[in-house]
């Protein structure tokens, strides 16, 4: 089953999958990960964002997820500057080879993740100046709007997609990770919420800026499953958590 992982700028989406290679996993693991992969996870290399222009070829990831069984899904993870949504980044004669590569890409794909970066009001709100300008961390207002654009860019060009999954990245930074880790946890005896409770959970305490826009989505493409989730390459159990989700829709 085909699925996409795409994203904003600077908000860590090649770091959240090298991490996925981590041999200390939980359910998930990237199975083809190469030598190097690992050396940058023992080293704590810090990826660099990809240049405004730039598009890597899209790299294809084998991933074991281990539910009651186990279940292999391949994933393209389109590393781009996170411009691939503006209307200016399309229409660069500098993209046009890239841009249509995607589209074929796009075109096949049943599932699509994207990573986004948090807002300043969320949560427990981040104030610091150091970490807004670090994180380049953008205000609720800005935030809204860019996911506007994504929300057009699933309607138009990901016309097989099936499944969405949203991901606030760098939970660390406004969240307790351990409490909500806890509180999210899958587990296949049941004793936990479901995807349906943890999707509700989420989206009331860190989505409600772009519910509407998430409605719009539903609204405009029948049979679309969105879901939410909160990222962090500082908790297993968080970073997991899509990709289980994710297996266990797509079997």
């Amino acid at each position: 089953m085909g699925i996409i992982f795409i994203g904003d700028r600077s908000v860590g989406k090649s770091t959240l999958a090298l991490n996925l290679a981590s041999p200390m996993s939980e359910r998930v693991i990237i199975t083809n990960a190469t030598d190097d992969d690992i050396a940058m996870l023992s080293n704590g290399t810090k990826l660099l964002p990809t240049e405004i222009d730039g598009i890597k070829k899209p790299k294809t990831l084998e991933m074991s997820v281990r539910l009651l069984a186990p279940v292999k899904l391949q994933v393209q993870l389109v590393d781009t500057a996170g411009e691939i949504n503006r209307i200016e980044w399309q229409q660069n004669p500098n993209n046009t080879e890239a841009w249509r590569d995607f589209k074929k890409i796009a075109q096949l794909s049943k599932a699509v993740v994207v990573v986004l970066p948090p807002y300043r009001e969320i949560g427990n709100r981040i104030t610091d100046p150091q970490t807004i300008q670090d994180h380049n961390i953008p205000t609720q207002t800005q935030w809204s709007n860019r996911f506007d654009r994504w929300v057009n860019f699933f309607l138009n060009y990901c016309p097989n997609v099936d499944h969405v999954v949203l991901c606030i990245n760098k939970a660390d930074l406004f969240c307790d990770l351990e409490s909500e880790a806890k509180k999210l946890a899958y587990k296949p005896n049941g004793l936990t919420m479901d995807w349906v409770d943890r999707h509700n959970y989420i989206t009331n305490k860190y989505f409600s800026p772009i519910m509407p826009a998430i409605a719009n989505i539903n609204r405009n493409r029948r049979g679309l499953l969105v879901r939410c989730f909160i990222t962090s390459i500082n908790n297993r159990t968080l970073l997991e958590l899509p990709w289980l989700h994710l297996a266990s829709y797509l079997i």
